[in-house]
Parts: structure tokens; C-alpha cells; sequence
């Protein structure tokens, strides 16, 4: 993969590993791996392991909503 990702990359990188292995998967190394980069690229889009692992779990709950509003427009 390209080294030079963008945010959503990682962010949809740490949702697919989220959902695969669960949440202790949200590793920095682990993920750098999965996509084929250094760490370096990871800190360049995100302060910290702690203000990604928020943005990711805000995307899970914007997902969810999402898929709710969709069934209820469904059921009316």
C-alpha cells in the first residue's frame, strides 16, 4: 500500500481490525503492518494510540446509527 495514506485509511483499517479481532487489535504496530507502513505515517495523522482509538469508536457509533435510521425508515 501506498506509504502515504490518508486518515481514512487508518481509520477504515482500524474498523476492519475492530471487527475482525475485537478492540484489543487497535495497536499501532499491528495495523502499521496490515497496511504495509511505518508507524511514522500513523502518528502523522493522529496525536496519540488514545485520540485514534475515539475516532474509530465514533465511526462504529455513526455506523450504528446509521444502520438504525436506515431499519426504521424501512419498517414506516
Amino acid at each position: 500500500m501506498d506509504e502515504r495514506l490518508n486518515r481514512q485509511a487508518w481509520i477504515d483499517a482500524g474498523l476492519g481490525k475492530l471487527a475482525e479481532d475485537g478492540p484489543q487489535s487497535l495497536k499501532v504496530m499491528g495495523i502499521a503492518q496490515h497496511l504495509g507502513v511505518t508507524k511514522g505515517s500513523f502518528y502523522w495523522h493522529f496525536a496519540d494510540l488514545q485520540a485514534y482509538k475515539t475516532e474509530v469508536r465514533a465511526r462504529v457509533g455513526e455506523q450504528v446509527h446509521a444502520r438504525r435510521d436506515a431499519a426504521g425508515e424501512r419498517r414506516r
